[in-house]
């Protein structure tokens, strides 16, 4: 999986960080984070990996996400030259990481 954090294809990319933010060590976890992060903005990267390294964000949790939030909060939240019905899921996306984040810190 690690070697698939620098495969070409940015969807390979995804999936990889995902499986290792679930199931490797710390090491493994930031790596993980770090890549989805990088691979989350959709005016660089197209809204389809945006939207799939989100959710991979998304799936990881509040927890492990946590450090990175600031760069979550930056992201562009959507790209007015997307098809209409394309635009809005990103940043519903980064809201529910914010929300997510919210909430753990009310604990």
């Amino acid at each position: 999986l690690q070697q698939a954090l620098e495969d070409p294809s940015k969807s390979v990319r995804c999936i990889a960080a995902e499986a290792l933010g679930k199931y490797g060590d710390q090491q493994d976890v930031e790596n993980a984070v770090d890549t989805l992060v990088s691979l989350s903005n959709l005016n660089q990267d197209g809204v389809y990996v945006a939207m799939l390294a989100l959710n991979g964000l998304d799936k990881l949790g509040s927890q492990k996400v946590a450090w990175v939030q600031d760069q979550i909060a930056r992201l562009p939240l959507k790209n007015d030259q997307l098809d209409r019905r394309l635009q809005s899921y990103v940043g519903r996306l980064v809201e529910r990481l914010q929300e997510q984040q919210d909430q753990a810190a009310e604990k």
